[in-house]
């Protein structure tokens, strides 16, 4: 391949979350001098001769798995960036993140302090990886002993702003929450100030991801 041709979600394009691994994509193609080339439409990668990998930066499920079928009709090889490669099937190609394991890890540590009325803040119903965090937040939890239920995730489909809204109107029934991200962590943080509900010692809070704010 002399071009890396990238198909981006839209929702991704310019997603903090996102700009990273895009990043790592340019700098992985001026190492390797090739051409890198982005696309915001299947459609428009297909009309293109020379190519027959697709690398897909995404995460949400719908759009990852129409854009892999037009795709995959016309015999592309697919490398995924950013979504869970488990839940699409294994003609997938990627790096690979277990994020089961990061959040049975986050859960035996809130355990360890003595936290265990917790929640899990800030995921996205159609995203692929938090859908894989709620199950293992779920699962897990119940397999230590908690008493989590799906009343315990608080998703910010509506917005992150009025995710931790919901969850802090109710912030007494917990003392430790589980952000999907550092960025979720840090909005938590701020509102949880403005409420005077002291971190740590009211409410243990931990994110992910290593983001610079």
């Amino acid at each position: 391949m002399s071009t890396i041709h990238v198909l981006i979600e839209p929702a991704c394009a310019n997603a903090a979350l996102y700009l990273q691994s895009i990043a790592g994509l340019q700098k992985g193609a001026v190492q390797q001098r090739k051409k890198i080339k982005f696309y915001q439409s299947a459609q428009e990668m297909l009309s293109v001769n020379d190519a027959n990998i697709a690398v897909i930066v995404s995460a949400n499920l719908d759009w990852t798995q129409c854009a892999a079928q037009q795709l995959r009709s016309e015999g592309f090889k697919m490398i995924l960036v950013g979504a869970a490669l488990e839940v699409l099937g294994e003609d997938f190609s990627g790096p690979t993140l277990n994020r089961p394991d990061l959040v049975k890890r986050l859960l035996e540590y809130f355990i360890s302090a003595g936290r265990t009325r917790i929640a899990c803040l800030g995921n996205q119903t159609q995203d692929i990886n938090d859908q894989i965090r709620i199950n293992a937040f779920l699962n897990y939890g119940k397999s230590l002993g908690l008493s989590v239920s799906a009343h315990d995730v608080y998703d910010s489909d509506e917005g992150l702003h009025l995710c931790i809204e919901r969850f802090l109107d109710k912030a007494g029934r917990y003392n430790g929450a589980i952000c999907v991200n550092d960025m979720v962590a840090i909005e938590l943080l701020a509102q949880a100030k403005q409420r005077g509900i002291k971190v740590p010692e009211e409410l243990f809070v931990a994110g992910s991801g290593d983001f610079r704010m």
